[in-house]
């Protein structure tokens, strides 16, 4: 099992990464004339209409249709989602993968890039680095599992509390095992004993504190 990486076709990425993921395309209308984005008009094509013609374009988010299959093809594949979608306050388009991902509760997680075209790129690359760099050190370590990377953006110094990282804590209780967390760059053992206070899906701590 590994993770998919599903984006909607606003987060521009680079043309080789797009061979790695699954994307789910918005349409983009020119007065009557209406697109499918990344299939019936390329980005080259957006931007000589753009030029040419005498109306501006809008787009159409993407429905929780075309997330469900999208999600039902990865699960029938073996894998679990996870979905980066274009900022929710400039579209729906991450309300209509969440609301597609009640059908896979457990195997699909959607995030809201707050972003939109190479900002939601550059969260998406990193994603794809990370889920390839941490299975990896899985399997030079011998475990049969696979890999994963929790990031919380924020001030080191200022916002890093025992509350953010009890919160931290019930977050991967509800992924159910299918996230252990463990001392990495930033964290710190006293950062795993407050997570440790909210689930047991913690490892690296001493056992006399039930780590593993």
């Amino acid at each position: 099992m590994s993770v998919q990486i599903i984006i909607d076709s606003t987060v521009d990425l680079k043309p080789e990464l797009l061979k790695e993921v699954k994307v789910a395309p918005l349409s983009i209308l020119f007065g009557s004339e209406q697109f499918i984005d990344g299939k019936t008009l390329t980005k080259q094509e957006f931007y000589q209409k753009l030029v040419t013609s005498d109306v501006l374009p809008t787009t159409s988010q993407a429905t929780p249709f075309i997330f469900s299959e999208l999600y039902k093809e990865t699960i029938d594949e073996g894998n679990e989602a996870v979905v980066i979608t274009l900022s929710s306050k400039l579209s729906g388009t991450f309300q209509s993968a969440n609301i597609a991902s009640m059908d896979y509760e457990g195997k699909v997680y959607v995030v809201d890039s707050l972003n939109a075209a190479i900002g939601a790129g550059v969260l998406a690359e990193y994603a794809l680095r990370l889920s390839k760099a941490i299975t990896h050190k899985a399997s030079l370590a011998g475990l049969n599992l696979g890999g994963g990377s929790l990031v919380i953006i924020g001030n080191n110094r200022t916002e890093k509390t025992e509350v953010l990282m009890r919160r931290v804590g019930k977050f991967i209780e509800g992924l159910n095992g299918n996230f252990i967390a463990s001392i990495d760059v930033g964290t710190t053992q006293r950062d795993l004993e407050f997570i440790r206070s909210e689930t047991k899906y913690v490892a690296g701590l001493p056992t006399s504190m039930n780590g593993g």
